[in-house]
């Protein structure tokens, strides 16, 4: 079911970029669209929360919605059903599960990839303890070795947690909450199969990696800044890339000079980013980092419209 519908979604989205590339003008560098009008391709800046009902179920390109959230928020203002495992995935057996790839750019110089799948039983509680008690060193290199200590080594993990209708009304009312201005309408009424998900990682960011996938999402900024890096999905014919069960991971960039869109999002920014884009972000490697983001599907996408429906048993379609 979840390759039927994934295949769905895969033509969806190459008829899409089909069009956009029969409407690029070579002369030009410029994509019309409707008429000849210019579509805005890059990021979009506002300086607060203005549009953040409306935009992130509407447009093409990323938007950082400046200045959103409370000074006084903390971490853990955001943590809510801290009590439950993840749901997402299919339980590991026994062991982390990490997949390991190689990307190589133009220029032929490569960097490692360590996917981690988030398929831990322990709680979100569990995961935060663990991850205040862990110390960072700050001679990490960047790189994790076997015969690192502890306060050498990076420290990465992920929770996931897909939630039925009373969960994502708690949520949005306690987003609504830490918000300087919130809005009248609702956040996330809209929004299919939301999946919150929490990002604990020190000494390298979470997803150093080029990366794309089909789902929307709003990245928090809780705490430290981060720098992202995308690339809009047009240009995703420079890439051979593999689908690794989780995201469309960059393996070889095959052509020069692919355009880059770098965003800095600071602490109360949040950032949306629509489905596809690649991306991937760096933070400090001496600073412990915590990310939040809100990830959802919406009317038209299949595999996230079938999603929706497990909602309250989301391992089972996954």
């Amino acid at each position: 079911m979840l390759r039927y519908a994934m295949r769905c979604d895969a033509i969806r989205r190459e008829a899409t970029n089909l069009i956009i590339k029969l409407c690029h003008d070579k002369k030009t560098g410029l994509r019309y669209f409707n008429n000849g009008q210019l579509p805005n391709r890059t990021v979009e800046i506002r300086q607060n929360c203005t549009g953040l009902t409306t935009l992130p179920f509407t447009v093409h390109h990323p938007v950082l919605f400046k200045n959103c959230l409370s000074q006084n928020a903390t971490v853990e203002d955001f943590i809510l059903f801290e009590n439950n495992p993840q749901n997402l995935f299919p339980a590991c057996k026994g062991q982390k599960l990490l997949r390991y790839f190689q990307f190589v750019n133009y220029n032929g110089e490569t960097k490692p990839i360590i996917e981690d799948v988030p398929c831990d039983t322990s709680t979100l509680r569990e995961k935060m303890d663990a991850f205040y008690r862990h110390k960072l060193s700050n001679k990490y290199d960047g790189a994790t070795s076997e015969n690192n200590t502890e306060e050498d080594q990076s420290y990465f993990e992920v929770h996931t947690y897909m939630m039925n209708d009373q969960e994502k009304s708690k949520m949005e009312l306690n987003i609504k909450s830490l918000m300087k201005a919130p809005p009248e309408n609702s956040l996330t009424q809209k929004m299919l199969g939301v999946t919150m998900t929490v990002f604990l990682h020190a000494g390298r960011s979470a997803v150093y990696y080029l990366h794309s996938h089909m789902d929307h999402f709003l990245s928090f900024c809780l705490a430290e800044e981060k720098t992202w890096h995308l690339i809009d999905p047009m240009y995703s014919d420079s890439f051979d890339s593999v689908w690794s069960g989780n995201a469309q991971i960059q393996l070889r960039e095959k052509e020069p000079n692919v355009p880059h869109l770098i965003v800095k999002q600071e602490k109360g920014d949040i950032l949306f980013i629509p489905p596809w884009w690649l991306h991937e972000t760096m933070v400090k490697k001496t600073a412990k980092n915590i990310g939040f983001n809100l990830h959802y599907g919406i009317r038209g996408q299949v595999t996230l419209e079938l999603a929706h429906l497990f909602r309250n048993n989301p391992s089972f379609f996954y």
